[in-house]
C-alpha cells in the first residue's frame, strides 16, 4: 500500500465573476483519517467539493490524488475512488435498497450475458455486513427511518467505487444534518470503520460538537481561504466558531427573559391528541412562551408539529387556539386558527423549490396583494424586499431561485413566509438543523422576537443543548406518552437527557432507565 495521502490540494483558486470562491486553498488528508471541514455558508466548502467531484474546474492550483497529479477538471471521480454522500441523499422511495444502490452504481453483467443480480446482491450484502449496517436489501426505501436512509447513502457511495477492494476517499457533506444525535452516531460509526481500514473521510458538518468528537483533525474555511487545520482534541466548539466567523461569538444562543406565566394569555390547549405513535397528549402554551418537545428517536415526539398543523390527521383529541376549539384539523383550518409550521426539511416541505424568493415569501398572503381580478406585482416585490431586508436574507435579489440560497437563508425565507401572517402559534421541527453557527443564532433571534411579539412557540427538537438554552420549559416523550417536564432553573442539558430515558408506566416496559 502506498503511503501517499489520498488528497493533497495546493494553491487552489476559483472565481465566479468578481467573487473569490477559493483563494489559494492548501489541504492534505491522510490515510486512516477522518478529516473535519467546517465553515459558514459561502466559505468555499461546497466549491472545493465540486472541484474534487468534477463539477467545477479551478482557475489555478493542483490536486494530487493518491500521490498522482489529477488532470483538471476531474472527469471521472469514480476512477480516482472518490465518492460523496450529500445531505439530500436522493433515494427513490418506490424501489428497494438494492435497486437504489444499483441504479447509481450500475448493474453488474458479464459480456453477452444477462445482469448478474445474484452475484451483485451477494457482494452488496457482504459490504453491508462488513460495515454492520443491518439493512434488508429487499426493503422498499419509503419505509426507512432517516438514519437508515443515510446508511443506504453510505452503502451506495462505497459500492459505487468498489470498496473495500480498493481504498477510497469518501466525502460526507452534511449527512447527519436532519438526524437526532443517537441516529447520527450510526453514521459516525461507519465513517470511523472506513477510515480505520486505511481509506480517508472528509466530514463536512455544521454540528461542531459532532465534528470535534468524530474526527481526527479539522480544517476551518473562511472567505474562500483555509484559516487553519488543528487536531480535533485541541480545539473547543467556541474556538471553532470564532475561527469560522473571524470574530468572537459571545453566545451561541440569544438571551431572553423567561416569562411569568400567570401574567400571560393562554393561547394553545392540546387536549388528549393522538397520532400514529403519539398518545393522549395534553399540554398548554402561553403568549411569550417557548415550549420544547423532545424524546429519543422514534418515540412519537416528531409527529406533534404535523398533527397540530393538520398535515397529519388527529386520531383522537382536540386543539383550542385563543378559545377556538377544533377536532378536525387540516392545513387550511390550522392557518385560520393562527397556527404556522416551520417544518423539519425546509426545501422539501417548507418551500416551493422551483420558485423565487419573492414567490415563496408572499405565497400565504398572495390574495391580499392586489384586487379580486389581478395580483399586484409591485406590492409582491415590495413585501418580499421588506422581509429580505428585515431578516437579512443573503440573496442577489427577490427574484433569485430559493433553491440557490444557503441552508440558513432558506430557513429565513420559511420564517418570513409565515411571519407574514402574524401567527399566534409557531410550530418548529428541528429549526436549526443544517445551518452554520452564525445563521443559527440569527434564526433563534427571529424566533425570540416573534415570541416577544405575543405568540407562543412549540419547538420539537433532538438538540437538548439548544432546547435548554432557549425554552421556558421542555416536555419529554417516550413510547408516545409524555413522561415529564422540566422548567427553569432545573432545565439543563444533562437533566433533559436523563428525563428522555424515563419509561411511561403503561408502555409495557418495566422499570425506569437512567
Amino acid at each position: 500500500m502506498s503511503s501517499a495521502p489520498p488528497l493533497s490540494v495546493r494553491d487552489l483558486r476559483k472565481h465566479f465573476g468578481a467573487v473569490k470562491a477559493l483563494d489559494g486553498v492548501d489541504l492534505t488528508v491522510q490515510r486512516g483519517e477522518v478529516h473535519g471541514l467546517v465553515g459558514t455558508n459561502g466559505s468555499g466548502k461546497s466549491t472545493l467539493v465540486k472541484i474534487l467531484t468534477g463539477v467545477h474546474r479551478p482557475d489555478s492550483g493542483s490536486v494530487h490524488l493518491w500521490g498522482e497529479r489529477a488532470h483538471l477538471p476531474i472527469v471521472a471521480p469514480k476512477k480516482h475512488r472518490i465518492s460523496v454522500v450529500h445531505q439530500d441523499i436522493g433515494l427513490v422511495d418506490e424501489i428497494s435498497i438494492f435497486d437504489n444502490v444499483c441504479a447509481f452504481a450500475g448493474y453488474g453483467a458479464r459480456a453477452f450475458a444477462p445482469i448478474s443480480e445474484k452475484r451483485q446482491r451477494a457482494d452488496m450484502q457482504r459490504l453491508a455486513d462488513e460495515l454492520e449496517l443491518d439493512l434488508d436489501l429487499g426493503r422498499v426505501v419509503a419505509g426507512l427511518e432517516p438514519s437508515e436512509r443515510a446508511l443506504v447513502g453510505l452503502l451506495r457511495a462505497l459500492f459505487h467505487i468498489g470498496y473495500p477492494k480498493a481504498d477510497c476517499l469518501l466525502i460526507l457533506d452534511e449527512p447527519t444534518a436532519y438526524l437526532p444525535t443517537p441516529e447520527a452516531a450510526r453514521v459516525v460509526k461507519v465513517m470511523r470503520t472506513i477510515a480505520a481500514s486505511g481509506s480517508a473521510v472528509i466530514f463536512i458538518s455544521h454540528r461542531l460538537s459532532e465534528v470535534i468528537r468524530s474526527t481526527d483533525s479539522v480544517s476551518v474555511m473562511r472567505d474562500g481561504r483555509l484559516d487553519s487545520t488543528v487536531a480535533s482534541g485541541d480545539i473547543t466548539e467556541t474556538q471553532l466558531v470564532a475561527r469560522m466567523l473571524g470574530r468572537e461569538l459571545e453566545e451561541f444562543y440569544p438571551s431572553r427573559e423567561h416569562i411569568d406565566l400567570p401574567t400571560h394569555q393562554l393561547l394553545l390547549e392540546v387536549c388528549g391528541i393522538s397520532g400514529e405513535t403519539l398518545r393522549d397528549t395534553d399540554f398548554v402554551a402561553y403568549s411569550g412562551e417557548i415550549v420544547g418537545i423532545t424524546g429519543l428517536v422514534g418515540m412519537g415526539q416528531d409527529e406533534l408539529p404535523y398533527l397540530l398543523s393538520g398535515v397529519k390527521p388527529l386520531r383522537s383529541g382536540h386543539v383550542v387556539v385563543r378559545g377556538q376549539r377544533s377536532e378536525r384539523l387540516n392545513p387550511k383550518r390550522a392557518r385560520q386558527l393562527g397556527i404556522a409550521l416551520i417544518p423539519g426539511h425546509r426545501l422539501r416541505q417548507g418551500l416551493w423549490a422551483e420558485a423565487s424568493v419573492s414567490e415563496n415569501i408572499t405565497l400565504p398572503v398572495l390574495s391580499t396583494l392586489g384586487n379580486r381580478w389581478r395580483r399586484s406585482d409591485s406590492a409582491e416585490r415590495i413585501l418580499a424586499r421588506r422581509w429580505i431586508d428585515r431578516l437579512d436574507i443573503k440573496t442577489r435579489d427577490e427574484n433569485s431561485p430559493v433553491a440557490s440560497l444557503s441552508g440558513g437563508n432558506q430557513q429565513k425565507v420559511v420564517f418570513g413566509k409565515w411571519l407574514n401572517v402574524a401567527p399566534s402559534v409557531v410550530l418548529l421541527h428541528e429549526p436549526t438543523h443544517g445551518v452554520d453557527a452564525g445563521a443559527k443564532r440569527e434564526i433563534l433571534e427571529l424566533l425570540v422576537a416573534e415570541v416577544d411579539r405575543g405568540a407562543c412557540a412549540i419547538v420539537c427538537s433532538g438538540d437538548h443543548e439548544e432546547l435548554a438554552a432557549i425554552c421556558d420549559r421542555v416536555i419529554a416523550v417516550n413510547h408516545g406518552l409524555i413522561v415529564g417536564e422540566l422548567r427553569r432553573p432545573e432545565l439543563t442539558t444533562d437533566r433533559l437527557m436523563r428525563l428522555c430515558q424515563a419509561v411511561p408506566l403503561d408502555s409495557g416496559t418495566p422499570g425506569e432507565v437512567g
